[in-house]
């Protein structure tokens, strides 16, 4: 009983640190034309995808909402595109973040240019990747690539249902034939990255195999600590306590162990159903009776065969 209260209190007090650096970290984020309070009660923007247009020679086709659905773009992965938001008056600068969400292949971000509301950008679509990604953007250029603070784009038929693009099969002469529905490549190894130095606890883990088990060792310092791993997308490094952070904030909590006398411990996970070649960063912090005691190195772990 003790030693769950212990850890309730620990991570809340750990937690409402990582929260203190996410909002230095983010600041930065919110744009040029929206206070804070605009950007949290953001949701559905006035910007509409208008128009989704190929580079080269791809495919691209629009199925229009159904229901309280979204529009669709059809598009082709690993197709190089430009996109064009119009009527966007959220954002009053010469540049917006485009923010495109996908749980097969990651989220991916890029900037469109323009003004008076209209604003375009050249993107290409993730190879591989399957089903629907969710548009939505930000003020000002190269803005976080998550979803805090991102306003939902509107399609042209289905205003505040949302716009998506759709991965999609095309025949040779560009009609649609379908959604991909196919999310698998060709996987190379699953790896394992040490990021930075121990700080000065090492934390080691073994490469992360789809549908498979992977183990954490954490060598540390502190006897009888708790030791909590977060992870998160890869983030821009920063130093909090004196140690290097890779993740993203703000970063998901994991599990947490106790270490036992010489500070050390292992956890065994769950790789999930994580895409192939889908990175994540794992970083562990341990704390004692007297709150933050030390940190992990980074862990870099790229899922794959």
């Amino acid at each position: 009983m003790y030693q769950r209260v212990f850890a309730v209190m620990c991570t809340a007090v750990f937690l409402a640190s990582l929260h203190a650096s996410t909002v230095a970290q983010t600041a930065p984020a919110v744009g040029p034309s929206m206070s804070p309070a605009q950007h949290e009660a953001a949701g559905c923007g006035t910007g509409v995808v208008t128009a989704v247009t190929p580079v080269g020679a791809e495919c691209v086709d629009f199925t229009p909402a159904q229901g309280g659905g979204p529009d669709n773009y059809e598009v082709q992965e690993g197709g190089t595109y430009m996109m064009t938001i119009s009527g966007v008056t959220e954002c009053a600068g010469g540049t917006i973040t485009v923010f495109v969400q996908s749980s097969a292949s990651g989220n991916f971000c890029f900037n469109a240019f323009g003004g008076g509301g209209e604003y375009t950008g050249v993107f290409t679509v993730p190879d591989p990747t399957c089903h629907t990604m969710p548009v939505s953007y930000k003020c000002g250029a190269d803005a976080a690539c998550n979803n805090p603070g991102s306003i939902s784009a509107q399609g042209p038929t289905s205003g505040c249902g949302g716009v998506h693009l759709r991965s999609a099969n095309f025949d040779g002469m560009c009609n649609l034939t379908g959604t991909d529905e196919d999310c698998s490549d060709d996987c190379e190894a699953a790896t394992s990255v040490q990021l930075g130095a121990p700080c000065p606890a090492l934390l080691t883990i073994t490469p992360p195999v789809q549908g498979a088990m992977s183990t954490a060792t954490y060598d540390g310092d502190t006897p009888g600590g708790l030791a909590f791993f977060f992870y998160s997308s890869p983030g821009v490094p920063f130093m909090l306590n004196g140690c290097e952070i890779f993740l993203d904030l703000p970063a998901t909590l994991g599990t947490f162990i106790v270490l036992d006398g010489d500070g050390d411990g292992q956890v065994t996970v769950s790789n999930g159903d994580h895409p192939c070649a889908q990175g994540l960063v794992v970083q562990a912090f341990t704390v004692d009776m007297n709150g933050f005691a030390e940190a992990s190195n980074g862990v870099l772990l790229t899922f794959g065969n």
